[in-house]
């Protein structure tokens, strides 16, 4: 009987922590331990302890909290009282985030985890992955975090709405210092969290909404979020919440430039009993930041030095990151441009790792603004910058940049056509329109990072030939390794990229190394990337991951190292909606997207390549041998070539040029290509004649013209796009966007 009474009084006192009646829960837990007949390791005893650490954590006395759950893991840890065990690592994780022991956090959560999983308890699991994603969140491993609370949200059920509300409110905050700003909202707008009736659900929500409004600049809508949020996380004592609030609304001051108030705020957070490790950390790097801006030199150094102090103690990376732009910032002011560079260069390198892309603009927008660096690299990281806000859809940021950039007097971009040379002295480009040469001159800048590369863009744009221009700026000695990701069955991908030894399997008479090892201190491109398998993205995912490779039938691990473009012309978004395409996967590859244009959105090209295709072909500008001594007297009587008889050879060309000019090329450069291919050999070299045939002949690439093409073969997609000089994969696109099935 007396087991049984205990049992219900420990039931009650769970409740009263369940309503947020710590304290009430602590004074009954102490009023009943002395009368309590408990004996050793029955678990009424560990529950009794795992209680008392509950209502400590909840209370914010988070060392006491820790001494009783040590207590409660003792008393089970030679148990079969699973339950009660995974429940106390699970409180200790949590402790150990609020300590800053971010390394034991990660352990406890994940042991938890694999406890309820053990035991088929899914009523539970998703506590240890929210919080698991948490200590992620902290420690600045913010694509595994988003992975944890992704791989959560798929647990949950319908009929456990609240869970899923916070697991999306954790996501969207995830989301937001990743700069996917977009995406966190769209988590926001869920139905469940719109129409949730949970008062601090509604607040936590809306706190993540005014920390998005924070980083946008849209300062008056932040404030009122984030005062409202202020006040009834004061009202209902949540000390955690309260201190994330002053944090961002200090952030708030300091982008108004009110810089006296955002200290206020920091204050009041360093002053709180018994704060985070995080929050002391953060609140700490924030108020460097205030002394910079205030130009206090000395006393921002010290103060970066305390933040270093916290900040290493609980290895808080992103604030890191942004800890050593700090010191950048510092030592540029003190003249020690060396120091301040190599700093930047951390920071950047480290908020790249962890995809904080938010601070990674932040960090490139202050070097761009540093003296520690010559103005054509100060004009590179505002670009970098610029495109980082602009991706993120941040207005107000993206002007302060162009500002900047205004403010060095650059040049606008209108240089002559140029051609761009490989390391065998042949053309790999060709490129005249400002918005090539922008890309030519971006992607010569960022070719040495290491960071990935994805190629975007229709068919035919000339996505290989910049995947090779970037390797031959990258400066990399090893080889550029091709590789179309759709070409290898999945039965070949291991022994394709990983290599085999000899006597692997059936048929390996040879030892072979896999294509990321010939690779090697070079580029491995993948081409058609969104048409690979679901195996293949596995594979790569993990070798970008690791940077390991293990040849089949051998143990021996090889570490690997290349720079990764890929390229495809699909629709990337598309492919992820429908789980053709990992997202994982995508946030690996697009460290640097660019978009190639099609030939239609730079007409300025044409006349380039055309006479680029021309010199390949053969001609030479002011070489008549290229010419047939007359010309058909019907062409010189043709009103289509409005050409006199004594027209030259170059103006023939210029003609041609302008008939080429006249068409949209749905093929792009490919197509281009192959048109002006097709035509010199169809007038043997004879450039009037090549006149003729466009004028007499226009090409079939409206959709008029390209149905007739299709009907004229029948349908043959195959046979139309060797026509075109486009794969077919572009013919069926144009299908779809005519609409002429």
């Amino acid at each position: 009987m007396e087991s049984q009474r205990t049992y219900t009084d420990l039931t009650t006192i769970e409740s009263l922590i369940r309503d947020g009646s710590s304290s009430d829960a602590l004074r009954a837990l102490r009023q009943m331990k002395p009368g309590l007949k408990l004996q050793p390791n029955l678990p009424d005893k560990a529950v009794f302890y795992l209680l008392w650490a509950e209502s400590l954590f909840m209370l914010g006395r988070y060392t006491e909290s820790m001494r009783k759950v040590g207590v409660t893991l003792r008393l089970v840890s030679k148990s079969s009282e699973h339950t009660i065990y995974a429940k106390a690592r699970y409180l200790r994780g949590m402790i150990c985030i609020k300590l800053g022991r971010l390394t034991d956090a990660i352990e406890d959560l994940n042991e938890s985890y694999a406890c309820y999983k053990r035991i088929g308890d899914r009523a539970h699991i998703l506590l240890p992955l929210n919080n698991l994603a948490q200590a992620l969140f902290i420690s600045g491993n913010l694509r595994r975090s988003r992975e944890v609370l992704e791989s959560s949200l798929s647990l949950v059920r319908e009929s456990d709405p609240i869970t899923a509300i916070t697991q999306r409110i954790n996501l969207a905050r995830v989301l937001a210092l990743l700069g996917e700003f977009s995406q966190s909202q769209k988590q926001l707008e869920a139905k469940c969290v719109r129409e949730c009736t949970v008062a601090i659900k509604n607040k936590r929500a809306d706190f993540v909404k005014g920390m998005v409004a924070v980083y946008k600049l849209e300062s008056d809508f932040a404030s009122r979020l984030l005062i409202s949020c202020k006040q009834y996380f004061s009202k209902e004592a949540f000390a955690h919440d309260i201190n994330v609030c002053q944090e961002y609304l200090g952030l708030l001051e300091y982008n108004r430039g009110n810089y006296k108030k955002a200290r206020e705020y920091y204050q009041q957070v360093l002053d709180t009993p018994e704060p985070t490790a995080s929050a002391v950390a953060q609140t700490l790097r924030m108020l460097t930041d205030v002394e910079i801006a205030e130009r206090n030199w000395d006393t921002a150094m010290e103060t970066a030095k305390k933040a270093e102090a916290a900040i290493t103690k609980i290895n808080e990376r992103i604030e890191l990151g942004a800890l050593w732009r700090a010191y950048g910032q510092i030592c540029t002011h003190r003249g020690e441009h060396d120091t301040a560079r190599d700093f930047f260069s951390k920071s950047i390198d480290l908020l790249h790792e962890i995809g904080a892309r938010y601070e990674l603009a932040l960090s490139y927008l202050a070097c761009g603004n540093s003296e520690s660096y010559n103005r054509e690299e100060r004009k590179f990281n505002l670009e970098m910058a610029r495109m980082l806000f602009a991706e993120m859809e941040v207005p107000k940021r993206v002007e302060q940049v162009e500002k900047a950039i205004a403010d060095l007097r650059l040049d606008s971009v209108s240089a002559p056509a140029i051609s761009v040379f490989d390391r065998t002295d042949e053309p790999v480009m060709v490129v005249a329109s400002p918005r090539m040469h922008r890309i030519v001159e971006f992607v010569s800048r960022v070719a040495e990072s290491r960071m990935n590369v994805l190629l975007t863009g229709e068919t035919g744009v000339g996505k290989d030939l910049l995947a090779k221009y970037i390797h031959h700026c990258s400066g990399r000695r090893g080889e550029f390794v091709m590789l179309n990701s759709a070409a290898i069955p999945n039965e070949m991908i291991e022994s394709e990229l990983f290599g085999f030894v000899r006597g692997a399997f059936t048929g390996a008479g040879r030892t072979r190394p896999g294509l990321f090892e010939v690779a090697e201190n070079g580029t491995f491109y993948l081409n058609e990337i969104a048409d690979s398998t679901p195996e293949f993205q596995t594979k790569l995912l993990e070798v970008l991951e690791t940077r390991e490779v293990r040849r089949l039938g051998e143990n021996r691990i090889r570490k690997v190292n290349f720079r990764l473009i890929a390229a495809t012309n699909h629709d990337l978004d598309t492919f992820m909606k429908e789980n053709r395409f990992r997202l994982d996967l995508y946030h690996r590859l697009s460290e640097i997207p660019i978009q190639v244009p099609s030939l239609s959105e730079r007409p300025e090209d044409i006349p380039a390549l055309v006479e680029h295709f021309l010199y390949e072909c053969g001609w030479r500008s002011g070489n008549g041998s290229s010419l047939r001594n007359s010309a058909s007297s019907s062409l010189r009587n043709s009103a289509s070539s409005t050409l006199p008889e004594s027209a030259s050879s170059t103006e023939y060309v210029s003609r041609l040029i302008e008939l080429l000019a006249a068409h949209s090329w749905p093929g792009n450069v490919r197509q281009l290509k192959s048109d002006v291919s097709r035509l010199w050999l169809s007038s043997g070299g004879d450039i009037a004649e090549m006149v003729e045939m466009m004028a007499s002949k226009p090409l079939p690439d409206k959709p008029d013209g390209l149905l007739n093409l299709l009907e004229s073969t029948n349908w043959n997609r195959r046979e139309t796009a060797r026509i075109l000089g486009v794969s077919e994969t572009t013919v069926r696109n144009r299908i779809r966007r005519f609409n002429l099935a």
